[in-house]
């Protein structure tokens, strides 16, 4: 299941980043969809009963900067205004997810399974940090309702 939804992931994101209009988004989609890449093939070697390996992420660093660097930018697309919504959508998934592999960390007695679960929960939090990031710096872009009508 777990396997399987990473991939699904991975390519939402994949989707998402050709629809982006501003690089700094779509290379942050970019970045997350090789990220859940990453995941679904530790998550193969588990079920393969190999030691798996997720390399040590860089996804937070380098999210936060392109997020910084989108929420700094006076000219902006507003193209990618409306995918506000998918975007919220794709935090929420990454909130799911972070509940999921702490669950399953919590009802494995395996030590392999519970770091690995233990460190999955831990970078799809960072995901979602960063979603959540970006679209604050959306939703501050949007336009102001007018006082009077």
């Amino acid at each position: 299941f777990a396997f399987e939804q990473e991939r699904q992931i991975e390519q939402y994101y994949q989707e998402l980043a050709e629809m982006a209009s501003v690089r700094a988004i779509r290379e942050l989609l970019i970045l997350l969809a090789q990220a859940k890449h990453a995941h679904a093939l530790a998550i193969e070697q588990l079920s393969k009963d190999l030691t798996p390996s997720l390399k040590k992420s860089q996804v937070l660093s380098r999210g936060s900067d392109l997020v910084r660097k989108f929420a700094r930018t006076p000219f902006y697309n507003r193209e990618d205004l409306p995918h506000l919504e998918l975007y919220e959508g794709a935090c929420e998934v990454e909130l799911q997810t972070e509940q999921f592999y702490i669950k399953q960390a919590l009802l494995t007695d395996i030590p392999i399974r519970k770091k690995l679960f233990n460190e999955l929960s831990r970078e799809v939090h960072q995901h979602y940090v960063l979603l959540d990031s970006l679209c604050h710096a959306l939703t501050k872009m949007e336009e102001p309702e007018p006082m009077f009508a």
